[in-house]
């Protein structure tokens, strides 16, 4: 059987008081559904900073990786299994600090999960950050 698996996502973003966004964190499933089941399910996860200077790429923010996950590998893709329902449950960290000598740090850690059901729908959650 082929698929053309549908795209989901689910991100979280980290503003300033001028709304600008400072970081976002994101989460991509990719999957395909037949007869109320989920057949294909394929994550991917990371962290975008974008840049806060016009003319020079700068930030104070560093994406220091995905640090947890409820998948048994990086795209939580299982061979051949099938489920009424995946989920896909991802944390990473952001950090910032004001000196050089990593004192004075904000550290962010946002979570993200996504369920995916076998009727083509789903469930988008955030956290933190």
């Amino acid at each position: 059987n082929t698929c053309q698996p549908k795209a989901v996502y689910n991100r979280r973003q980290f503003k300033n008081l001028a709304g600008m966004v400072l970081w976002e964190y994101i989460q991509q499933i990719y999957f395909c559904t037949s007869n109320g089941y989920v057949t294909y399910f394929y994550r991917y996860r990371f962290g975008r900073i974008p840049s806060i200077t016009p003319v020079v790429d700068w930030t104070v923010w560093e994406f220091d990786g995905n640090t947890n996950t409820n998948c048994g590998n990086e795209h939580c893709f299982k061979r051949g299994g099938k489920a009424r329902s995946r989920t896909a449950w991802t944390q990473g960290k952001f950090h910032a600090c004001l000196v050089l000598d990593k004192l004075m740090c904000n550290n962010q850690m946002p979570e993200l999960s996504m369920t995916v059901y076998g009727t083509g729908g789903y469930s988008p959650w955030t956290k933190g950050g």
